[in-house]
């Protein structure tokens, strides 16, 4: 199969200081018996760090089931030991009975220190989203070409909450709000939760109340991407880590080619047909656009692209995009 290329790493060489977190969900698997063995590698040293295994009442819609939740990560960073210990728990549930149903998401956590509550940074954050969102869900499907069956109700479209912020304070391609204006409008109604990008995460109210007020609350700051499909491959959630890396890094990279997405943005947003079509048909122009816009080598380019394509052998032209370093 096609995520067989993909080769697993020790490490992807993303920035240092880009913190990340997953929740594996499956089904089948008995949770007590997972979360025993889970203890177990971890007290006989086989992983580095324990893992939380709790219940996730989406697996099993109808009822409460002893089988079944997620697999939920310490925070991890781009070291050996992190991708070590993300494989061993996926072969762990697999070898334990586990598969992903239809109703199981992947869903990542990415360390929102990294952006310094800069709202430079979240508009070109929100940009790319609103721009490439449909080239990213097909990417999120991971081994499929189509959503599990609570996608668009666990991971609905962010760009009606994008196109709200844009219309009512984006001006000469800035947003005028302090960073404090923009996270109340991120993260200010309660449905935003089943976004595709949910910003609650960034909230110290919501982190006071989910850890129990924290020594350092902003230790524990998150932007949470919900649009993977389950999986249990390690290479396929690999690949979902290093694309959210790769958009947090390249919204501080200057020497990217900021313009050409502005004036794409500015069309976009005169545009809300285009904004709000919700289209998930193959584009392979407009993905490898994007990722000559957010990689910068060619490993990383084509994995993306071949978990975009989602075929093996299936050539495209990477790095002859419209975008270009300035």
């Amino acid at each position: 199969m096609w995520y067989d290329k993909l080769d697993y790493r020790n490490k992807i060489n993303i920035d240092k200081w880009i913190t990340f977190g997953v929740e594996i969900e499956f089904a089948e698997a008995r949770r007590k018996l997972i979360r025993t063995l889970m203890t177990r590698m971890y007290n006989d040293d086989i992983i580095d760090e324990l893992w939380n295994i709790e219940n996730d009442e989406t697996i099993y819609e109808a009822f409460f089931s002893t089988k079944g939740g997620e697999a939920i990560s310490p925070i991890l960073r781009d070291n050996e030991a992190s991708w070590h210990d993300l494989k061993a728990v996926c072969n762990l549930i697999k070898n334990y009975n586990g598969v992903i149903n239809n109703n199981c998401g992947a869903h990542v956590h990415m360390g929102a220190n990294y952006l310094h509550d800069n709202v430079l940074y979240y508009t070109r954050f929100m940009m790319l989203m609103m721009l490439y969102e449909d080239v990213m869900v097909r990417f999120w499907f991971g081994e499929r070409d189509k959503p599990r069956i609570t996608f668009y109700s666990h991971a609905q479209s962010s760009n009606y909450l994008f196109n709200h912020i844009f219309s009512n304070y984006y001006d000469n391609h800035k947003l005028n709000l302090s960073y404090d204006e923009l996270e109340k409008a991120l993260t200010g109604n309660k449905s935003h939760k089943n976004q595709l990008i949910n910003f609650r995460g960034i909230s110290e109210e919501y982190i006071n109340y989910k850890y129990k007020k924290p020594n350092n609350w902003r230790d524990y700051k998150t932007i949470e991407f919900r649009g993977g499909n389950g999986t249990l491959n390690e290479s396929i959630w690999q690949n979902y880590v290093n694309l959210n890396a790769s958009i947090f890094m390249a919204v501080v990279d200057e020497d990217k080619n900021w313009d050409f997405i502005y004036n794409k943005c500015d069309e976009l947003l005169n545009d809300k047909a285009k904004l709000f079509s919700a289209s998930n048909d193959f584009n392979i122009d407009k993905a490898v656009e994007f990722s000559d816009f957010i990689f910068d080598n060619s490993v990383d380019k084509n994995n993306f692209m071949l978990q975009y394509i989602k075929k093996e052998n299936c050539e495209y032209n990477s790095g002859k995009s419209k975008i270009k370093k300035r």
